[in-house]
């Protein structure tokens, strides 16, 4: 009823090109803009990184998707994620069994960098395919102890650095054994997801799977059989 109020009184736009488009539009996207969106071809990747078991992306991090992400995350955009939200659960499902997933985290800001923009867009995104996938959103149990440098700004070789020891699992008890899909926005050297990973799997995860929006350096993946999941 909240969905139908809103979309009454602020009618839905097209994150891509801002286009209106009507509320019962499935993938709430203009027909134009879904035509020439570069969805990921694959399902469940493996990473170069050490910690998370697989990576779960929606687009490649290029054209129309970079620009609607960049809005999304520094230009006040935070009605975005019910977009990325509905077309990453329809994602997860098609490659995962969600009944086996026991919560989503999302990489959690520093609380500074979080009161300057105002939200964290992956928390927004994360809590939403919570309720429609109907698994808890435990990203309170993930904290950002360290206000590190934007990882964009930085080159290849200090990004690992940068984000070493920046997160804290604050009650460890309530990940030991746990599968636990990890969200963030974008996966470009995946440093950032990785590190988040790591505490996790350090306080006793069972698995991990990275879940991004947009995944940009396609030559650090390749297909990863899903069986297991």
């Amino acid at each position: 009823m909240l969905d139908g109020l809103l979309n009454f009184l602020f009618p839905p736009r097209c994150i891509f090109c801002n286009k209106l488009i009507t509320p019962q539009t499935r993938t709430d996207l203009c027909p134009g803009c879904f035509s020439q969106l570069p969805f990921s071809k694959d399902g469940i990747m493996k990473t170069k990184c050490r910690y998370i078991d697989g990576l779960i992306s929606l687009f490649t991090y290029t054209g129309l998707v970079r620009e609607s992400i960049v809005r999304f995350k520094f230009f006040d955009k935070p009605s975005y994620f019910r977009t990325y939200a509905k077309l990453l659960s329809e994602r997860i499902v098609e490659n995962v069994d969600k009944d086996k997933m026991d919560c989503i985290i999302s990489v959690p800001l520093h609380k500074k960098r979080q009161l300057e923009r105002g939200y964290n867009q992956s928390a927004l995104v994360s809590c939403k395919i919570a309720r429609i996938l109907g698994i808890p959103d435990c990203s309170d149990l993930v904290k950002r102890v360290i206000n590190t440098q934007k990882q964009s700004l930085l080159p290849g070789d200090e990004r690992s650095r940068n984000v070493k020891n920046a997160f804290k699992v604050i009650y460890p008890e309530k990940v030991a054994g746990r599968n636990i899909l990890l969200l963030d926005d974008i996966f470009t050297t995946g440093h950032t997801i990785d590190e988040c990973a790591r505490v996790l799997k350090e306080a006793g995860a069972k698995s991990v799977i990275g879940v991004v929006i947009a995944c940009a350096f396609r030559n650090t993946l390749c297909r990863m059989n899903t069986s297991v999941y």
